[in-house]
């Protein structure tokens, strides 16, 4: 990726699933400068401030690759794809908590995405996660406002008693996408909790 290599977070591709891998917390050491929050209340403040004042350099202190734990620096790419979001007004950013790292299915979230011919694939985030972010605000368009609700994949993850944010790119793309053409995302999220290995693979 542009900028940078993802450190401890990878693609993996099996099949028909692609995943964001998060490595355990503090098994990677880097030279990240992100802080962080110290709850998810406090992260979902510091991510409403950073998208009303449209900061990147806010943005970059809650994601999880400019951690020290990841420490792989700026992954450019993707920043600029979260800075497309910023034409939304928000009215709220939601947290839509999840069964909890521990619980069965809470090490996952997961998108069904189309791909080429009859498939669809799931893409996941997957580590320490809590839960998600929503957006949920205006866009304007030749003067008049559009209502959105928007699912980037804005999860919430935990490293080192810290919470940051990480997404996947694919589903982010999508809400983008969304968001410009006011047409529902093509990324259906499965509910909070759920195996993604259940899920059948020739719909």
């Amino acid at each position: 990726m542009a900028g940078g290599s993802r450190g401890a977070i990878q693609l993996v591709s099996v099949g028909a699933v692609t995943v964001v891998v998060l490595a355990a917390a503090g098994c990677m050491r880097g030279h990240g400068n992100a802080t962080g929050a110290g709850t998810i209340e406090e992260l979902v403040d510091k991510y409403e401030a950073a998208h009303r004042e449209r900061s990147i350099e806010k943005l970059r202190d809650i994601l999880y690759w400019e951690s020290p734990q990841a420490g792989s620096g700026h992954v450019y790419d993707i920043e600029e794809l979260m800075a497309k979001l910023f034409v939304v007004e928000l009215d709220e950013v939601e947290f839509v908590k999840g069964p909890g790292p521990d619980a069965p299915g809470g090490r996952e979230i997961a998108y069904v995405r189309p791909r080429p011919g009859k498939r669809r694939q799931v893409d996941s985030v997957i580590g320490p996660l809590h839960g998600k972010l929503i957006l949920i605000g205006s866009v304007s368009n030749g003067g008049a406002k559009r209502a959105v609700r928007v699912d980037p994949s804005y999860v919430v993850m935990q490293s080192l008693n810290r919470y940051y944010l990480d997404m996947h790119p694919g589903v982010l793309e999508d809400a983008i996408t969304s968001v410009r053409t006011g047409k529902p995302s093509r990324s259906d999220p499965l509910p909070l909790g759920t195996d993604s290995s259940k899920v059948p693979r020739d719909w």
